[in-house]
């Protein structure tokens, strides 16, 4: 059975920041020259820092902020409730990478919730300000409603102290290098050649189905990012066809007051309303653009980045399997040497010592791969109940959009049709 089946701030200072990358945690120094905070008036639209009261930490108010030498980056105000008080902190988007890090770090057996990706290319405008606060919003959620992360002190501080300590982050461009090693199937072999080798020992009921976890991720994962895409192409696409209605609405109402000028004043008028049809067209399919990119585009991305952190946690179970077979080959090679040394007493004792501590590391090894399986299925359970309900939401309010749509459109149509027959009459 396919495992993936059942659809069922702190204050930034000018010091800290110094710290930091100028711009954005990964970026290169020419994407930093390029990049530019969204204006005021971006920053200042309520659009772009609407609280959602429903989830347990909410990112709103996102501010420019200078760091010198014509470098800039966005802080957004971060608020929780703990012990019945609200607390604000304000964090950048480094202090988001650096708590998924440290996450990824104390929980290798969880599915780390991803966060929204960095723009390759453009500015931050307003719209991607909008977009990657809703990502913000979503980590957070994920990380507030997981029994163990939520409790992990890295996020306590995150949420209530002013000041976060300097620390170093991983590019960004190693993160998306070790993503694509794991969805490729080279996984951990890609990034040290050492790990090259196929892991030995006797394959258990719990690796059989973890290497079902892994082929079922790669296979999502190629599905959801080939529709993400085709769904982005589509939103794009609609776009041009709002422009092209308001375009066909302009020049029929011209056509319409040329005929009203031509003494066709009624017939004028008719086109005059087809021109209007064609305006609320392209209302229309603005708004229908505005609820795809909203309730389906941004979505996809989101659980194509998901599976990716489910791919990252079993290649740490992978990991820890390689270092458990690897403490079993070392146990061997010392109760070898021991057995070899019986009745010379003089390395008997060195002999033993080497044994008994290979057997320990072979427990110890052992415990953290079973604590390790036993997180993982809990993982995968959790994320396939969650991926239901968000394919269930997401697609159901995409077909609803289109009846709604298509239903707005041919009353407008039919509409106009009746008074085109009545003029014919």
């Amino acid at each position: 059975q396919n495992i993936f089946a059942g659809m069922e701030q702190t204050a930034v200072t000018d010091e800290q920041a110094k710290s930091g990358d100028a711009t954005e945690q990964g970026e290169s120094k020419t994407e930093k020259d390029e990049v530019e905070a969204p204006t005021d008036g971006d920053l200042k639209n309520p659009s772009k820092s609407v609280v959602n009261p429903t989830v347990p930490v909410q990112i709103s108010n996102p501010t420019k902020k200078s760091e010198g030498y014509g470098r800039s980056y966005i802080a957004y105000t971060v608020t929780s409730t703990h012990d019945g008080k609200k607390v604000d902190v304000f964090r950048r988007y480094s202090d988001f990478v650096w708590l998924r890090q440290a996450l990824e770090k104390n929980f290798p057996g969880c599915i780390v919730p991803p966060l929204p990706e960095k723009a390759v290319i453009g500015r931050f405008q307003g719209e991607f300000v909008s977009q990657r606060m809703r990502g913000l919003e979503r980590f957070t959620t994920r990380v507030m409603n997981h029994d163990r992360m939520k409790k992990d002190p890295t996020v306590i501080r995150f949420l209530r102290e002013q000041q976060l300590p300097q620390r170093n982050t991983i590019k960004s461009g190693t993160q998306a290098k070790k993503a694509f090693s794991m969805l490729s199937g080279i996984g951990s072999a890609m990034l040290n050649p050492f790990a090259s080798e196929p892991t030995e020992g006797v394959e258990t009921k719990e690796d059989k189905n973890c290497e079902e976890i892994e082929s079922d991720a790669k296979k999502l994962h190629k599905i959801l990012a080939a529709l993400h895409a085709a769904s982005s192409g589509q939103s794009k696409a609609e776009k041009d066809v709002t422009k092209t209605w308001l375009e066909m609405g302009h020049y029929l109402t011209e056509l319409g007051r040329f005929e009203v000028d031509s003494s066709e004043e009624h017939f004028g008028g008719i086109l005059a309303q087809i021109g209007k049809c064609c305006d609320r067209m392209s209302v229309c399919s603005a708004q229908c653009v505005d609820h795809s990119v909203l309730h389906l585009v941004e979505p996809l991305k989101d659980h194509v980045l998901l599976v990716e952190s489910v791919s990252t946690m079993m290649a740490n179970r992978k990991k820890a399997l390689e270092n458990l077979h690897i403490a079993q080959k070392d146990q061997s090679k010392k109760k070898a040497a021991l057995k070899n040394l019986e009745g010379k007493g003089s390395k008997l004792a060195d002999a033993k010592k080497a044994e008994q501590d290979s057997t320990k590391l072979v427990e110890e090894r052992q415990n953290a791969l079973d604590e390790m399986t036993k997180s993982v299925i809990e993982e995968i359970a959790n994320f396939r109940r969650e991926k239901k309900k968000d394919f269930k939401r997401m697609f159901e309010g995409f077909v609803k959009m289109r009846i709604e749509q298509a239903k707005r459109q041919q009353e407008a149509w039919e509409s106009v049709l009746g008074d085109m027959q009545l003029e014919s009459l």
